[in-house]
């Protein structure tokens, strides 16, 4: 999913269901909501986590959701047309007093969370064929799976005079209205929350549309003006109406970590083989991937995307790889995953099947559940994609049954999309401070050992870091005794929270993590003891 606020950002749909919670962190004890500080954890030391578990939304139920924002063409993408999505994730929270549930859609690419108002109506911009009707916004959203939220009953609502935004998607569509705030209760936690209330939407599709996104990107420029009338004229004329200026979009992350509940705007997510997984705010668990942890830079950390560097394309452990030598950018908002032409073809010729219209057709008896496609990044980190996480179809032909990779080929581009047939096989943590990504095998588990994520370049818990990690070489230039790299793939693991100096002096080379255990132990100053 992608917006195009100043600056442009890329889009994760996760989405997650009832149930959230919070675990309390280490030095916290649950106290009595505070009707003047709306807080349930009240610190007394150190940093915790959230967890948010998810459930998956397919088929027509997600369509008529998400249909504007998974299909067209996505104008920074040279080339790469999106298909249209058939499945996703919901988010439900609980917001108001009383509490009115509503579902959104989890966004790591959006920083504002913003949620439909009861009284949501339809508006078409300067130069915009016309969209939904006001009818079909009601009907599809304060009707439908979404839900709408009425501000008149909530006693805890306020608005915040003089805040009104604007944000365009790349599909064209316009969510416009006021930021306010009211209490919400999400994932365990009950909290004054600031958000967008969105009172105008334009779907140029005129199909389903989205109730509300729950935004988790890096505080981002947004349009922004002086009132919802002044917003509105703009937008319907294409010139300036009353007070118009950027504004830094409050996020989720940012707020939890002012409140100190999370140490680093970081998170991690897991999707699993069965439809559900979970996000963890602020946590890594271990126990839901397998190998190393490598970290990644993302490559364009100023545009607040989450790209990274894609070497090859390869099947079922070959040393012959397709080489790729672009920008992926991981997106869980996409249900399918978009690579060059020539590394699709490569697949279809491996497995012995045929390229067509853009996607990988096979018979299914002829390949093995078991065989991967196996996807190469920088720092040597590898994700091996069983095939039978990447079918999306199953259809017969003369009788016999063909299967169909949800792996899309596309021309040329800047670059592509690693979507949800893809992370289904991947471990993903984003810190967003450090501009990291991380990455590993996934595993299918429902054990847990989590640990909070911490501040500083080596944030990451039991994570891989190697020269071209950000801040790595800077951190390791004066650790030169004790931490050897011989180029760009020397792994160092940093399985601690680094001080603001950098990395301790007894920092350890290491080539694997597989011939020995690291584990953190928190101390009350916030410093970490490695013990191997």
């Amino acid at each position: 999913m992608r917006f195009v606020p100043i600056g442009g950002a890329i889009a994760i749909i996760a989405c997650c269901c009832q149930g959230s919670k919070v675990i309390p962190p280490a030095g916290y004890e649950d106290s009595l909501v505070s009707t003047t500080t709306n807080s349930r954890w009240k610190r007394v030391a150190s940093i915790g986590y959230v967890e948010l578990p998810l459930e998956r939304v397919s088929g027509l139920e997600w369509q008529a959701l998400l249909a504007k924002r998974a299909s067209g063409s996505y104008p920074a993408l040279a080339g790469v047309t999106i298909s249209t999505d058939t499945s996703g994730y919901l988010a439900s929270i609980h917001i108001g007093t009383p509490a009115q549930t509503v579902k959104l859609i989890l966004d790591s690419g959006s920083p504002l969370t913003w949620l439909s108002s009861s009284n949501i109506s339809a508006l078409t911009p300067s130069g915009s064929s016309a969209g939904s009707t006001t009818q079909q916004l009601q009907s599809s959203v304060c009707r439908g799976t979404a839900g709408c939220f009425t501000a008149s009953s909530s006693s805890s609502f306020s608005p915040l005079v003089g805040l009104a935004y604007q944000i365009t998607y790349v599909d064209t569509s316009v969510a416009l209205g006021t930021i306010v705030q009211d209490v919400a209760t999400w994932a365990g936690l009950n909290w004054n929350m600031t958000f967008g209330l969105c009172s105008f939407q334009y779907d140029p599709v005129s199909t389903g549309i989205t109730g509300g996104i729950l935004g988790l990107s890096p505080v981002t420029a947004l349009a922004g003006y002086s009132s919802l009338t002044a917003a509105v004229q703009s937008s319907i004329t294409g010139t300036t109406a009353g007070t118009a200026y950027a504004f830094n979009s409050p996020t989720i992350l940012t707020e939890l970590v002012r409140q100190g509940v999370l140490a680093s705007q970081a998170y991690s997510l897991y999707l699993d083989d069965k439809g559900s997984g979970n996000v963890l705010l602020g946590g890594v668990d271990a126990a839901k991937y397998q190998g190393n942890l490598i970290v990644l830079p993302i490559t364009s950390p100023t545009q607040n995307t989450l790209q990274v560097q894609l070497v090859s394309i390869g099947v079922n452990g070959s040393a012959s790889t397709t080489a790729v030598a672009a920008t992926a950018v991981l997106d869980s908002g996409t249900t399918l995953t978009y690579l060059p032409a020539g590394a699709v073809s490569a697949i279809a010729s491996s497995i012995g099947g045929t390229v067509q219209n853009s996607q990988v057709y096979y018979q299914c008896n002829t390949v093995s559940s078991s065989t991967t496609v196996d996807f190469h990044f920088q720092n040597n980190a590898v994700i091996r994609a069983p095939v039978s996480l990447l079918i999306d179809l199953v259809s017969r032909s003369n009788g016999v049954e063909m299967c169909r990779l949800g792996i899309v080929a596309q021309a040329i581009s800047s670059y592509y999309l690693l979507g949800d047939t893809f992370l289904r096989s991947a471990y993903v943590v984003f810190n967003f401070d450090q501009a990291q990504i991380a990455i590993a095998q996934i595993r299918y588990s429902s054990a847990t050992n989590v640990t909070a994520i911490g501040k500083g370049t080596f944030g990451i818990p039991h994570a891989i870091y190697n020269s071209s990690s950000p801040g790595a070489v800077n951190s390791l230039a004066g650790n030169a005794s004790s931490a050897t790299t011989s180029g760009s793939n020397s792994m160092v693991s940093q399985p601690w929270s680094a001080l603001a100096k950098g990395a301790p002096s007894n920092a350890r080379s290491s080539a694997s993590r597989l011939t020995r255990v690291l584990w953190c132990l928190p101390l009350i100053a916030g410093v970490f003891i490695l013990t191997v």
